[in-house]
């Protein structure tokens, strides 16, 4: 219009609108316009008038377009700020939602202090006495969150659940220990990973980590093709979602129509205390004592140690004295061994530190009117430290269902603290029970990159089940934890894998054992509801025999300022399994020995 109006103007001399401005306050009075351009006072009185009407439309058009597109963006504004307030509205009850499913647990560290329901010691104490019918609580009652050095969570499940109902029993079982009065100063792990490894639930640990040499390539992530990735979860976790009717059962290693006849040489197990399980046959003093002394006073463990030793003749000066010494709480066995020699099947007297083949008299028998006939071994000779796993499951079954049991080595373990503290348990209502493996270090070795543990696998079941395992990480065979019930279970499958492979290697039980638990051979199993796999220097046993050819104690920064040997996340190891393999630790260990060996003898004469 603006266009048609201007041309107009200029086929009539009319000056348009602007020029017209323009040229009238340019102009002078007196000056004389060109004929061509001058007009007559009617014409320049309409020119006049029309450029005004022009100039009032023109501005009218631009208000209504400036308003318009005021209520345009007025509209914008307005969907944006009600976006924005429907979007925090739905931040603010998720998280909301995410707390109240677990906001009943007593302590979160990882939440904002509102969110924080702990109570101060008094009150809970009170409190807690009062559902405990006044009795003392210092047994149940952990150490507060404060001093983190004494009450450690290694991996108890965490706070930001994303709805996955396993993980929510977890908590639940938290939940009932804490009303119960146990677990009070446990902090709640922060998040539950949605990594889905080898069909199990990861559970990582988001706190950063300074030490960079926690941080370690991850080979869970598929098991076959042993794909790497960077990580820094500390266990993988495996939940036995079978029902009960439809899980396998490992065969009893029971002769049949037989039982065991086994006894203790002297001590009597009590079925409602935690064990643990030590095969430590023809061994001096220094070791039993070191083992025994640091068990029972540095780590300040009042439960059962069941040791297999040599014949009582046959045993070190001072041995079974020192066994004898103690009133309750040590429970002593003497197994009659028949050895063989692997070169030419002569009888030996000894099991020639493990490589000989040996079969166990005495275990098994019948028994029928008050008379007992023992019954020979159903089992070839095997190595004893295949064997021994007869004698744990024979042992175990003298438990109550949901006590802790730890089978550990004997020669070369040490004690700084409790070995079951803040393990995971199940509920006292479940028919099956957890079971705790523990790593050995994966940036010094896996099961690829060892030739022995590669060459047990190999040798009991082939080529091909050694390289569909892949590169991961070895789980060692002399360190194991579970509850009675879970433990009883995986000492058939392990006795079963004997019988299946016939392997008679010295060191073939730790490839029977991490078949097992990489070929899924435990899953689905009855007893075992979940199975706890430890990252080395995360948990409770702190296993150090690969990490040597690798590293020193010092460039691996094993000790604390005490001389304590601490986890990644520095504090203590509750067990230092393998330290002999260092030699500064074992020279260390060597004077500790005797300065142990100084006071039980001063104590037992």
């Amino acid at each position: 219009m603006y266009q048609r109006n201007f041309n107009k103007a200029l086929e009539e001399g009319r000056s348009t609108p602007d020029s017209f401005r323009s040229n009238s306050r340019n102009v002078s009075k007196n000056a004389v316009l060109p004929a061509s351009l001058s007009m007559s006072p009617v014409k320049s009185a309409s020119a006049s008038q029309g450029a005004e009407t022009f100039i009032s439309k023109s501005r009218s058009i631009r208000r209504r377009s400036v308003r318009s597109r005021a209520r345009v963006l007025a509209g914008q504004s307005a969907t944006s700020i009600l976006l924005f307030m429907i979007l925090v509205s739905l931040s603010v009850t998720i998280f909301w939602l995410q707390t109240a499913t677990i906001g009943k647990a007593l302590h979160h560290d990882h939440l904002p202090s509102f969110f924080n329901t702990q109570k101060d010691e008094d009150s809970t104490v009170k409190e807690l006495r009062l559902k405990n019918d006044g009795k003392n609580l210092s047994e149940v009652i952990l150490a507060p969150t404060t001093d983190r050095s004494k009450n450690v969570p290694f991996f108890l499940p965490g706070g930001y659940v994303h709805g996955e109902k396993s993980l929510k029993r977890h908590l639940k079982k938290l939940l009932v220990r804490q009303e119960g009065g146990a677990d009070l100063g446990v902090p709640i792990r922060p998040r539950w990973s949605d990594v889905i490894t080898n069909g199990e639930e990861s559970l990582y640990d988001k706190e950063s980590i300074s030490d960079e040499k926690v941080l370690k390539e991850d080979a869970f992530s598929n098991l076959s093709k042993g794909n790497n990735k960077s990580t820094n979860q500390h266990f993988t976790l495996y939940e036995n979602s079978i029902p009960m009717g439809k899980r396998k059962l490992y065969p009893s290693p029971l002769p049949s129509n037989a039982e065991i006849v086994l006894k203790p040489s002297f001590g009597v197990h009590r079925p409602d205390v935690d064990a643990v399980f030590v095969f430590a046959e023809g061994y001096d003093l220094s070791i039993y004592a070191m083992f025994i002394e640091s068990l029972r006073f540095e780590a300040k463990f009042q439960g059962d140690i069941v040791l297999s030793v040599s014949h009582l003749s046959k045993l070190a000066k001072g041995v079974e004295s020192y066994l004898r010494s103690f009133k309750s709480g040590v429970v002593v066995y003497t197994v009659d061994w028949k050895c063989f020699s692997k070169k030419n099947g002569a009888s030996i007297e000894s099991a020639n530190a493990g490589l000989s083949d040996c079969a166990i008299h005495g275990l098994y028998g019948h028994v029928s009117e008050n008379k007992m006939e023992q019954v020979k071994d159903p089992r070839e000779p095997r190595p004893v430290a295949t064997a021994r796993y007869e004698l744990y499951w024979a042992w175990s079954l003298q438990y109550n269902p949901h006590q802790m049991i730890f089978l550990i080595d004997a020669r070369d373990t040490y004690f700084q603290a409790d070995p079951f503290q803040n393990l995971m348990r199940s509920d006292e209502v479940s028919t099956g029970g957890v079971l705790h493996l523990f790593e050995e270090n994966f940036e010094s070795t896996n099961i690829q990159k060892s030739s022995y543990n590669r060459g047990w696998i190999t040798q009991a079941y082939g080529v091909s089940t050694a390289k569909e395992i892949g590169t991961v990480p070895v789980i060692c065979s002399g360190s194991t934890i579970g509850e009675q019930v879970a433990i009883e279970s995986y000492l058939r499958a392990m006795i079963a894998q004997f019988d299946k492979t016939k392997c008679k290697a010295k060191g073939c039980d730790q490839g029977f054992h991490n078949v097992l638990y990489y070929k899924k051979e435990l899953e689905g199993t009855t007893g075992i509801d979940s199975i706890y796999t430890h990252e080395q220097g995360w948990s409770n046993v702190n296993n150090l025999g690969a990490m040597a050819p690798v590293k020193s104690v010092e460039e691996w920064d094993l000790l604390n300022e005490s001389g304590q040997v601490k986890n990644w996340n520095k504090l203590i190891s509750p067990v230092v399994h393998q330290f002999d393999r260092f030699k500064p630790l074992a020279t260390k260990m060597n004077a500790k020995k005797r300065e142990i060996v100084g006071k039980v003898k001063r104590k037992t004469v």
